[in-house]
């Protein structure tokens, strides 16, 4: 044994295992992240951009651990120090960044959450905070969630708290044994694969470390095979490596590109970015893609700012969404530019010089680091516990904040309850609802008016909606994976079977699905004609059409008066013209001819517009949303559900 341990330690006594195609790799995971974050619609798989990244970080992490295991130069302290100066200054950043803009441009309860979520991310269970919020559904949505992406972290961190210890205790209580470990690592691989694609939750699948391992794991068995020798892949002809490196590279663009919103993730889908991921690795820096695309000076550049580039985006494009909901392509791509300059100037002047000084010994600083994300940790809590800091006068500190204050926040009007098993918010809990409101956020901007209709007709109505989801599939048309909306789909079908509820009312931004998902948006209808509640005599299912609405229709949802002066204009003429598409018009025609023989259809148009032109500037928030304020006084269409 001592005699295979002389010479791996040879085999390894490397002084740099720093690969530049590896480098190059990791901005083949994060560019198409970025993109489907920003244009989903470009790159629909983009997201598995972060499995890519597990698989990296399991391979490179897990090299060190086991060289150090075989020359006994492995110490607990140096990996954690090593750890904590290569995340925490940038992670500092972003939390401080997230906490204090959040201050000027959020009301109270979005301020709450994001002080929650730096709380969690400062502690790294940030993915533990998404798993319970996912059983919400009047949660926020994905783009109001700055510090969403930090799950991945989370779960990194988590498995690095956990692994190395695991590692050298096996190591030594085995007295050394490589064959041991292996099965150690093969065993925690398996049965983390096992569970991600047995458990029956999309959720827990979702945010659970024990699902996510395995993509790490992975890495790591790569890494096992590399290290210990058990499998000289550099030795592979290099005809062979040729057709891995074209191989693997093709997988991960068949994931990027080809995926479909049916496919559970993570699940057996994932097994095609990770396959391509390893075999690109196997492939070693000399094999054709390794060399050219990866290993390409702008590639290796992209791949060294990645972590940094990773960290910034997406509070960049959430706070972008919340300044501007119908930010079109232009205001994206320049926030992703603002992303790539922000992180060079990080990369150049706070990571690279924090992980290289000698000022400080590494103990000094991690413990200085720490103090740092201690007191992101503090802020954000007490901005929770404060509810948001609401003694804030937001309409003074940010402009648009009149006009943004001008939505619905369903936690101030509706109460929230459990019904057979599903999350709901309802009108009154003291009696059953006889109404239940499906849909997305165009059934819950309604909330406000179904109250006071539930109070003046003494009924009581159920609200059942998430955000940006066709609720009857399941599916959202800008995160197909999101969990939360799979969730409301199944909670819904536990609903329907309650004949309690007299009166089903759907809402749906429907053009945005049949522009986005077509096929969805066609499964959507055939679902809803296949419902067994139109054979009960004294149950009624209505179902509310489009108003005139485009992406981009207003150029901003927020100061329209002070920005852009042409709507007033326009408006003093008797109102701005319809959208230029007439993708509203025709999803309602198709609405209507799926369900006019099964439904009520209620017709929206002709009260909010009127002679082909629309009064934007008193009853639009933005460019497919109404205001509340139009809607309690104006939403006449809706009263006829209290009709019985």
């Amino acid at each position: 044994m001592s005699n295979l341990l002389s010479n791996l330690i040879q085999r390894n006594n490397k002084k740099h295992f720093w690969r530049t195609d590896i480098t190059g790799l990791r901005a083949l995971a994060v560019l198409p992240v970025l993109i489907f974050h920003a244009f989903p619609e470009f790159c629909p798989g983009g997201f598995f951009g972060v499995d890519i990244f597990f698989v990296i970080s399991g391979y490179l992490i897990s090299g060190i651990i086991f060289r150090g295991m075989i020359d006994k130069s492995f110490s607990y302290v140096d990996f954690y120090i090593k750890r904590i100066r290569r995340i925490i200054p940038n992670l500092v950043l972003v939390l401080v960044a997230v906490l204090a803009f959040g201050y000027w441009v959020l009301f109270s309860f979005e301020y709450s959450t994001v002080g929650a979520h730096s709380f969690s991310s400062a502690f790294f269970i940030q993915n533990f905070k998404l798993l319970k919020e996912a059983d919400d559904y009047f949660a926020l949505d994905a783009h109001a969630r700055p510090l969403l992406h930090l799950w991945s972290l989370s779960i990194e961190e988590q498995f690095y708290i956990i692994f190395p210890i695991a590692c050298i205790v096996l190591w030594k209580l085995s007295r050394q044994s490589i064959s041991i470990l292996g099965k150690f690592i093969g065993i925690v691989v398996i049965s983390s694969f096992i569970a991600c694609v047995s458990i029956p939750s999309s959720s827990l699948a979702f945010y659970l470390p024990l699902t996510r391992f395995w993509e790490l794991g992975v890495g790591i068995v790569l890494a096992y095979i590399e290290v210990f020798a058990i499998f000289e892949v550099r030795k592979i002809n290099s005809s062979i490596r040729f057709v891995m490196s074209i191989l693997g590279f093709i997988l991960i663009l068949v994931a990027f590109f080809l995926y479909k919103p049916e496919f559970r993730t993570p699940g057996w889908i994932s097994l095609t970015p990770i396959l391509g991921t390893v075999l690109l690795i196997a492939s070693y820096e000399d094999a054709f893609v390794n060399r050219t695309l990866l290993s390409w000076k702008v590639m290796t550049f992209i791949g060294l700012i990645s972590y940094s580039l990773y960290l910034w985006h997406w509070p960049f494009l959430s706070y972008l969404s919340f300044i501007n909901p119908s930010a079109g392509n232009t205001e994206k791509f320049l926030v992703l530019l603002l992303s790539f300059i922000v992180a060079t100037l990080i990369y150049r002047y706070v990571e690279n010089p924090l992980r290289r000084t000698k000022s400080f010994s590494g103990g000094k600083l991690a413990t200085v680091l720490m103090v740092c994300l201690a007191v992101c940790a503090g802020w954000g809590l007490a901005v929770r516990t404060s509810q948001g800091v609401p003694n804030r006068n937001i309409n003074k500190i940010y402009p648009f904040a009149e006009n943004r204050a001008d939505f619905v926040n369903p936690w101030d009007v509706l109460i929230k309850e459990k019904i057979n098993g599903a999350d709901v918010y309802v009108t009154d809990k003291n009696s059953f609802p006889e109404i239940l409101f499906i849909g997305d956020s165009h059934s819950y901007q309604y909330t406000t008016r179904v109250k006071s209709l539930a109070n003046q007709f003494g009924k009581t109505a159920a609200f059942l909606t998430q955000s940006d989801c066709l609720i009857t599939t399941g599916y959202s048309a800008r995160s197909h994976y999101d969990p939360v909306c799979r969730k409301a789909s199944q909670d819904l079908k536990l609903l329907l079977g309650d004949s309690r509820f007299k009166h089903i009312v759907v809402a749906q931004y429907w053009s945005n699905y049949l522009n986005k998902v077509p096929n969805l948006f066609d499964k959507a209808l055939g679902i809803m004609q296949s419902w067994d509640v139109y054979e009960q005599l004294d149950r009624r299912v209505f179902v509310v059409l489009d108003y005139p609405c485009q992406q981009g229709y207003l150029l901003n949802s927020f100061d329209i008066n002070r920005l852009f002066p042409q709507a007033l204009n326009e408006q003093s003429r008797g109102g701005v013209p319809y959208p230029k598409s007439d993708m509203w018009k025709v999803a309602n025609q198709r609405v209507q001819n799926a369900l006019k023989d099964k439904a009520i259809i209620l017709e929206t148009e002709s009260y909010v517009c009127q002679n082909n032109k629309c009064d934007v500037l008193n009853e639009y928030r933005d460019d497919h949303h109404l205001r509340s304020s139009f809607l309690q006084k104006d939403g006449v269409w809706i009263d006829r559900v209290f009709d019985f």
